[in-house]
């Protein structure tokens, strides 16, 4: 099974007073609208688009995309890409690998998506992975066979060298996947950029499972890291830069909960977990950063009840470990499943309530020590 990823960067984004969206055959465009979506950022209401233009007489057909600034009654275009088919040549977009991601964790998300140029005959398919940023425009260029559609060249866009590695590092792993699998079925984000390297999340679309972290560099490259650090990120199920820290938190089934400071190496374990420990949540951090909770589900140990930690930090030191008991486990395709906590305050959790999929949940708040 392919490994998997969770845990997109979550922002919080302005509500913004715009007009309702319009409909994307109103805005100008060329052809047939083939594709529409509709997201908001630090910027503002967006709107992509993308439409085809056929032609007949020659059996082609050209792709444009667009996307549109809509925070008023006169939508602005920011940006558009047009690519033209010649004799019996489509320009296809592949729409599954359309994305609209914060990569670089700024607030500002940027569009990728890969299309091709598909020509009548054995001549290699023309394929472009885009990462649109502000309107700056990145690529990866080259050519695959048709038959089997095996890569037979790759180039970078010389723009990706003064841009964020995580440009970079994301449009190679959309390019790697469509050539491995012949579609992008993943989404990846790079988020909580540090100094000199991020984390890389992947979420698998199609298949569930195990959940993978990679650690990048400023070069989007794997830098080396103790066997321990290797084997927490491969069986983590969240990972986060501690607040204000040049360190992150793994939290793993197999290395419990680890801080890890990329610059240094020093790996420093918080906790661990029982064997039988079966599941565990993502990470929540207090207004104040100097507590994180997790939720922690073991069977064997704790039949009726799910354990609820919560690690009081100073910097990167533990100061003390709290343990609740709260049942924050449901039922969900033949497996019991742990919700996430919230933090309500500093002294307070928020968590849900149900017993199997289906049935509504019912929300609890748990009073700290």
């Amino acid at each position: 099974m392919r490994n998997l990823f969770l845990s997109l960067a979550i922002f919080s984004l302005p509500t913004f007073c715009s007009a309702q969206m319009p409909e994307p055959e109103t805005l100008p465009h060329q052809g047939e609208v083939i594709f529409s979506d509709e997201f908001e950022d630090l910027g503002g209401s967006h709107l992509l688009m993308a439409s085809v233009v056929r032609h007949e007489e020659k059996v082609s057909s050209d792709l444009h995309v667009y996307q549109y600034l809509v925070n008023g009654n006169n939508p602005v275009l920011e940006w558009d890409i047009q690519d033209f088919g010649g004799n019996l040549c489509d320009v296809v977009l592949v729409e599954e690998s359309i994305q609209m991601l914060d990569l670089n964790s700024d607030g500002f998300k940027e569009v990728s998506f890969l299309y091709q140029q598909r020509c009548d005959g054995l001549d290699p398919y023309v394929t472009k992975q885009m990462v649109i940023s502000k309107s700056k425009k990145y690529a990866v260029r080259g050519k695959l066979a048709v038959e089997d559609g095996a890569q037979l060249e790759k180039n970078f866009d010389p723009a990706f060298d003064g841009a964020s590695p995580a440009f970079r590092s994301f449009a190679n792993m959309e390019w790697d996947e469509f050539v491995q699998n012949g579609s992008p079925a993943s989404t990846k984000a790079l988020y909580e950029e540090g100094h000199g390297w991020a984390i890389l999340a992947h979420k698998d679309l199609l298949t569930s499972g195990g959940t993978t972290f990679s650690l990048l560099d400023q070069t989007g490259k794997l830098p080396p890291m103790p066997e321990k650090v290797r084997s927490a990120l491969t069986t983590a199920a969240d990972v986060n830069v501690i607040p204000g820290q040049d360190a992150m938190l793994i939290l793993s089934l197999a290395q419990g909960a680890l801080v890890y400071e990329p610059k240094t190496g020093t790996a420093t374990s918080l906790l661990t977990f029982l064997g039988d420990t079966e599941a565990l949540s993502t990470l929540a951090w207090s207004p104040s950063s100097k507590q994180v909770a997790f939720s922690a589900l073991n069977q064997a140990q704790y039949p009726e009840k799910t354990k609820i930690f919560v690690l009081k930090l100073d910097g990167l030191k533990l100061i003390s470990k709290e343990k609740y008991d709260a049942p924050v486990m449901y039922m969900a395709a033949s497996n019991w499943v742990v919700y996430p906590v919230e933090f309500e305050g500093e002294q307070a959790l928020k968590y849900e309530q149900k017993a199997r999929d289906g049935e509504e949940a019912e929300i609890h708040t748990l009073k700290l020590k």
